[in-house]
């Protein structure tokens, strides 16, 4: 099932379930990812929405008025 379908535009996804739609070895990697972006360069994945073309896709920010950048989840990707 693709991302958008399991999670349609009333049905947000928390982390955790967010890491279980992911292959492991990728979820480790989304989770390293992650990591690095807060450690090394202060900015957090604080904003979720929904985009009719990908579904919900998450952004990373320093404050939630500038984001800096986006992530799309794919079949098996980020």
């Amino acid at each position: 099932m693709e991302w958008k379908d399991k999670y349609p535009r009333n049905t947000r996804p928390a982390y955790s379930e967010l890491l279980e739609f992911l292959p492991p070895d990728v979820a480790e990697l989304f989770v390293a990812f992650n990591a690095e972006m807060e450690n090394k360069y202060k900015v957090y994945n604080k904003y979720q929405r929904y985009e009719t073309t990908v579904g919900w896709a998450y952004g990373y920010c320093r404050n939630y008025r500038c984001e800096l950048l986006c992530v799309t989840i794919g079949d098996g990707c980020f």
